[in-house]
């Protein structure tokens, strides 16, 4: 299997541009656990992130989902991995230098640790039910 290029992202870290072999294996590993699929709406690039991200104690945020309106809908906890939309036989694809631009300014004003304290205590507040 040919590596790919991605993208990974701990909590209150920036994004680290990596090559990984593209595997499952590969993507559990750089999460630390078994993973979930997010897909971002107009974007070209997927996130995997673990699954059991908001059940680890203690919960790590990492980032805002927003809905169109910009409005916070979940927060992504946890280490994530950013990779290219699968090509046509499934598989991830790696990021191009467009696409990590874009992730990087996608992520400005949703990573948790450029909320203010009041911002952040607003989102877990209405989140609560969530994690």
């Amino acid at each position: 299997m040919p590596t790919i290029r991605v993208m990974h992202k701990k909590p209150s870290q920036p994004p680290v541009e990596t090559t990984i072999d593209g595997t499952l294996e590969s993507l559990q590993k750089l999460v630390d656990g078994s993973i979930e699929g997010i897909g971002v709406p107009g974007r070209n690039w997927y996130i995997y992130c673990n699954d059991n991200g908001k059940s680890q104690n203690p919960v790590e945020p990492n980032f805002l989902l927003t809905n169109s309106k910009n409005q916070p809908v979940d927060v992504v906890a946890g280490t994530v991995v950013f990779v290219g939309l699968p090509d046509s036989e499934g598989e991830e694809t790696s990021l191009t230098d467009e696409m990590c631009a874009d992730i990087r300014r996608w992520l400005k004003g949703r990573d948790w640790t450029h909320l203010n304290e009041e911002t952040q205590q607003i989102v877990l507040r209405f989140l609560t039910g969530f994690l």
